[in-house]
């Protein structure tokens, strides 16, 4: 933690974390895929980080789980890190939360030696494809989308 960071921690998710993903709300009533990206963070986190499949990052402040991302490292000649989501609790957006959950991505990603981070995002997801851009990201949109 930083000074005059309000208490806001960044660290790892573990399983144990269980209780505060399943009812992590992220829903945004004027952007129908946070639907899908709530039901990701509730039920499909939680396994994928019990089997191992993805690590992933809790953004926590005073104790409240405001924000998740997770991502794998796929091998490659170079490895490539696959960002699957980024997520910021409703209610708890516009704080710079999404920000540092997507630098946490980065910079594991270069600690695993990564060469990118890929993202997908739905085309509807302004904020997420601005924050991307603001980073440094080639933002393309996929034919047919």
């Amino acid at each position: 933690m930083t000074p005059g960071d309000g208490g806001v921690t960044v660290r790892q998710l573990t399983q144990d974390d269980g209780p505060a993903l399943r009812t992590f709300p992220c829903r945004q009533f004027r952007e129908p895929w946070s639907d899908v990206v709530e039901e990701m963070v509730q039920q499909r986190l939680r396994d994928a980080l019990a089997r191992g499949d993805v690590v992933a990052a809790g953004l926590w402040e005073q104790g409240l789980l405001c924000g998740v991302a997770a991502w794998t490292i796929v091998d490659g000649d170079p490895p490539l890190c696959q960002s699957h989501l980024v997520a910021v609790r409703t209610g708890h957006t516009r704080r710079g939360y999404g920000r540092r959950l997507k630098l946490a991505v980065i910079e594991n990603a270069r600690a695993a030696g990564a060469a990118a981070v890929i993202s997908d995002v739905h085309w509807d997801n302004r904020a997420m494809i601005e924050l991307n851009a603001s980073l440094g990201a080639n933002v393309e949109r996929i034919a047919g989308d």
